[in-house]
């Protein structure tokens, strides 16, 4: 029983985990200042903190443990990173187009 428990407890905190990353996704593709200076990056993100910012996964990464070792500061645990392509000004249409359909599709029913 206590397996089932402690197995139930884990996929529980991986479900909060992919619903942060969730909202943190779609956070970061709504914050014009993330959008104009890292367009066409790849930031890696802790509870809508950017961390570190790169032409890849790696150069993010990189940039994540220089700024918190300048920081004196600890970086989070690996398993929840987030990484998030910002895309390029002329594929934000796109992007928006999708967020919406999401938002859309994510909101209860209204009963009248």
């Amino acid at each position: 029983m206590s397996q089932q428990r402690n197995g139930a407890g884990q996929e529980d905190r991986w479900l909060q985990q992919v619903r942060q990353h969730q909202e943190d996704h779609a956070w970061a593709l709504r914050q014009s200042d993330i959008l104009d200076r890292h367009a066409g990056k790849v930031i890696l993100m802790h509870r809508r903190e950017v961390l570190g910012v790169g032409g890849d996964y790696q150069e993010a990464v990189a940039d994540a443990e220089t700024a918190a070792s300048s920081a004196s500061r600890a970086i989070p645990p690996r398993d929840e990173w987030l990484f998030v392509f910002v895309p390029e000004a002329s594929q934000l249409d796109v992007v928006a187009d999708a967020l919406a359909r999401r938002a859309e599709i994510e909101a209860p029913a209204k009963t009248e």
